[in-house]
């Protein structure tokens, strides 16, 4: 095998035993959707794995197939400081993601999907059930500062409770640019037609496995804005196919790659994994946004990102 190799899956296929490992808390649509595609096509098994259990792999396997940049990065820079017993091969596949827009087109028939409009400009933000997508900066931006655009969140309520304290509720109540959360998952049928329509999303992540709800942003043809951090801006690599917003660098000491692994054998002298930023620049960076771009220079950007 070698990288870019296109009988790639053909080789995998000979593989004598080929499992993919998905902890139990990371069963929703985004990683099972994933995951199915390779246990599907490869014949292989879905099993249980508990973050520990990931050094052992490392040491196990002979390949090891990463979806973006910074983790081939990292996971090569591993191996040259812990050992390589096996001589594992790391390659850089990328990541494909579903096209839920065009899923919703065939579902429900093109005269049911609105076009994008990007000359009225509102933003969706959905996190789901994940706290990692940079909910509450979005919120104490939308909160604090007028002249936003309006803004749908859709968020699972125990997400939500878990962010946000009982008392943001007066801040929402009282917000100075317009902001509607909706607490709940949302029907499958009809977040797809959302994902469609959107013509701006907020996706300013703190942390992401391999990107999938950007990319799927990108696929609908749709202006992201996220933060300047990888994997993040692997998925938005220029000005002209989305915004990003500037971050900094924060350590978790419960990631093996992030540089500061409170356990043994983590990878040391390598920046956080983690992307901080303030509301003050996710706000300046829509501003600006909007003060500088013409409703077709966006609809570029959405072009150029869907490429």
């Amino acid at each position: 095998m070698h990288q870019n190799d296109s009988n790639l899956l053909q080789k995998l296929k000979q593989c004598p035993d080929v499992d993919i490992y998905l902890p139990s808390h990371l069963h929703g649509n985004g990683y099972c959707e994933d995951a199915v595609a390779y246990a599907k096509y490869l014949n292989s098994r879905l099993l249980p794995l508990e973050q520990a259990h990931l050094l052992d792999a490392y040491w196990r396997v002979n390949v090891v197939l990463c979806k973006t940049q910074i983790c081939f990065d990292r996971v090569t820079k591993w191996y040259e400081q812990e050992g390589n017993p096996r001589s594992a091969e790391v390659f850089y596949t990328k990541h494909t993601s579903s096209d839920q827009a065009q899923f919703a087109r065939k579902r429900l028939g093109e005269d049911a999907i609105a076009p994008k409009d990007f000359s009225n400009v509102k933003f969706l933000h959905t996190p789901g059930t994940s706290i990692w997508k940079g909910t509450r900066a979005v919120l104490e931006c939308w909160t604090s500062t007028a002249g936003l655009p309006p803004l749908d969140v859709y968020i699972n309520e125990s997400a939500y409770n878990y962010m946000m304290p009982p008392p943001f509720e007066a801040r929402l109540n009282r917000s100075r640019s317009p902001v509607n959360v909706h607490l709940g998952m949302v029907e499958r049928s009809k977040f797809t037609k959302m994902t469609a329509e959107a013509a701006f999303f907020m996706c300013p992540s703190r942390n992401e496995g391999y990107g999938h709800y950007i990319n799927q942003a990108r696929a609908s043809g749709a202006v992201v804005v996220t933060t300047d951090a990888a994997p993040m801006n692997e998925l938005i690599s220029s000005r002209e196919m989305g915004v990003v917003v500037q971050t900094r660098h924060e350590q978790d000491d419960r990631m093996l790659l992030g540089g500061n692994f409170k356990g043994d054998h983590g990878l040391k002298n390598a920046n956080g994994l983690i992307a901080a930023m303030s509301s003050y620049h996710l706000c300046h960076t829509v501003l600006a946004m909007l003060k500088t771009t013409t409703p077709e220079q966006r609809a570029a950007m959405g072009a150029n990102a869907r490429r």
